[in-house]
């Protein structure tokens, strides 16, 4: 079986057309407009800042324990808006 230059680009099309579609198909739409926490902090009393600066925060898991990163912080009190 001899391949002619139009067949190779007729494959190549197709496999191209083919990638596009499962491309398509894979994409999803997330909103993430809604529920974000907001709180005013404080620079001038860390503290007051939610110990920012305190305790390191860029430290592996576990280092950031009483800071706004820790997964048991209290976040109840501050504000919940949409963007």
């Amino acid at each position: 079986m001899q391949t002619t230059p139009q067949h190779i680009l007729t494959t190549i099309t197709f496999l191209l057309l083919a990638v596009a579609a499962s491309a398509q198909t894979q994409r999803q739409h997330i909103s993430l407009d809604n529920d974000w926490k907001f709180a005013l902090g404080n620079a001038a009393n860390p503290e007051k800042d939610f110990n920012y600066s305190i305790r390191t925060i860029f430290s592996k898991s576990g280092g950031a324990a009483g800071t706004a990163v820790a997964s048991d912080f209290n976040d109840s009190g501050w504000r919940l808006l949409s963007l």
